[in-house]
């Protein structure tokens, strides 16, 4: 069983969204960010920031170039 855990988020992560090609995951948090994973190097490669409240979704369109995010008011 292959189990890889991932830390930065400082409290809890509401929502994540799976990308297949190239392997990335977008996590939402709590902490006002959007943080990009990459699963092959297993670690973080971006964070970013300007919410102001809680991130609650994250969604990309089908070719994987944009990505937007929602929070909750």
């Amino acid at each position: 069983q292959n189990v890889l855990k991932f830390y930065s988020h400082s409290i809890s992560v509401h929502i994540l969204q799976l990308l297949t090609i190239p392997p990335l995951f977008f996590t939402g948090s709590d902490d006002c960010t959007v943080r990009i994973w990459d699963v092959a190097a297993q670690q973080q490669v971006a964070e970013l920031k300007g919410h102001t409240s809680r991130v609650t979704s994250v969604a990309f369109d089908s070719s994987g170039k944009y990505l937007a995010s929602g929070e909750r008011r």
